[in-house]
């Protein structure tokens, strides 16, 4: 996972994703975080629990291979069966409006 909040490439320095501000299934999207070669993660609110969350999604030009759908899902399953200090809990994995 690398970059920061102006991590896309194809977007111009200093122009945010264009998902920032969205809601997507119960989050509001604050802010990007990273991305790494198949999904970008974004600072999050859960509209739900009143709560900061780090949420994963995959990136859209992979989204619409099944292929990296289910590896992506399959990550998901792998993360949350971890129970280790250092590494960030998964909470719910899903797809919802195509993401």
């Amino acid at each position: 996972m690398t970059g920061g909040a102006h991590a896309d490439p194809d977007l111009p320095a200093g122009r945010p994703s264009g998902l920032v501000g969205k809601e997507i299934a119960g989050y509001r999207l604050e802010g990007e975080i990273g991305r790494g070669g198949m999904a970008v993660v974004y600072r999050a609110r859960d509209l739900r629990l009143d709560r900061t969350v780090a949420l994963k999604l995959l990136a859209p030009e992979l989204a619409r291979n099944d292929t990296f759908r289910k590896r992506f899902a399959h990550e998901s399953r792998v993360a949350a069966s971890i129970d280790h200090p250092h590494i960030v809990p998964v909470f719910e994995a899903g797809e919802t409006e195509g993401v």
